[in-house]
Parts: structure tokens; sequence; C-alpha cells
């Protein structure tokens, strides 16, 4: 005797799937967005005073760098 819920259980089986996943992308890409972002807050932070000590001995390139920091 065949089960009548059958064909209900695997739609419900593939949607849970695609839920699953779909909340797994986005948890994904969230986390690397929050990722990026802390990274990069870091290596400001970190490398602060090697840019400060360049711009005194006279580093055009740290003098552009220090500029893009006072703005972001």
């Amino acid at each position: 005797m065949s089960d009548p819920k059958r064909p209900q259980q695997l739609d419900f089986n593939a949607w849970m799937a695609t839920v699953l996943q779909q909340a797994h992308d986005i948890g994904y890409a969230s986390g690397f967005e929050n990722g990026v972002t802390a990274g990069y807050a870091l290596a400001l932070q970190h490398t602060q005073s090697a840019v400060s000590d360049g711009l005194r001995n006279g580093s055009s390139e740290c003098g552009k760098n220090m500029r893009s920091r006072r703005k972001a």
C-alpha cells in the first residue's frame, strides 16, 4: 500500500534543502563582508606607524596614504 504523504515529504525536503542552502549562502556572504571590513580596519591600524614614519622621511606615497586615511 502506498503512503499518500510521501510526495509531500519529498517536496518539503527539497524546499528545506533550498532554504538551508540560501541561508548558508547569505550567512557566508555576510561573514565574508564582516571579515573584510574587520581585516581592512586591522590593516590600517597595524600599518599606521610605518606610514607615519615614511611620511616623516618625505615619502610622497605615504603622504597620499595618510590623506586617504583622513577621508575614511
